[in-house]
């Protein structure tokens, strides 16, 4: 795989893993609780938080498209289903993926879940 078809791969990860991220963002800001507070200073909270949840999972999504090339570029996954894995990634989102990756420690470690 050649330098081009990693840059070609990186940017077909990055919108795939873009594209569901659109999708979910959508759903976060204006499926839930869409309309803004009356009051100015939850206002201002409510506005804050969701400036900063765009902000934290726009900001994964390079790292998404990243893993899923990586994949691809080291023969551990077909360049098709590193885009998919990318779209997944972008799909369930970056506190998904801290999650799995602390179950993972744990279960290396041993260390129990806490109750």
């Amino acid at each position: 795989m050649g330098a081009r078809d990693i840059a070609w791969l990186w940017v077909l990860a990055y919108g795939a893993a873009l594209t569901a991220f659109a999708a979910r963002i959508a759903f976060l800001l204006f499926g839930i609780a869409g309309d803004p507070p009356d009051d100015p200073a939850l206002y201002q909270r409510w506005s804050r938080k969701r400036r900063w949840l765009i902000i934290s999972e726009f900001a994964a999504l390079p790292m998404f498209a990243t893993l899923a090339v990586l994949g691809a570029a080291k023969g551990w996954v077909d360049p098709v289903t590193a885009v998919i894995a990318a779209l997944i990634s972008g799909a369930l989102g970056f506190a998904f993926f801290l999650h799995a990756v602390e179950a993972i420690v744990r279960r290396r470690l041993s260390i129990e879940e806490r109750g």
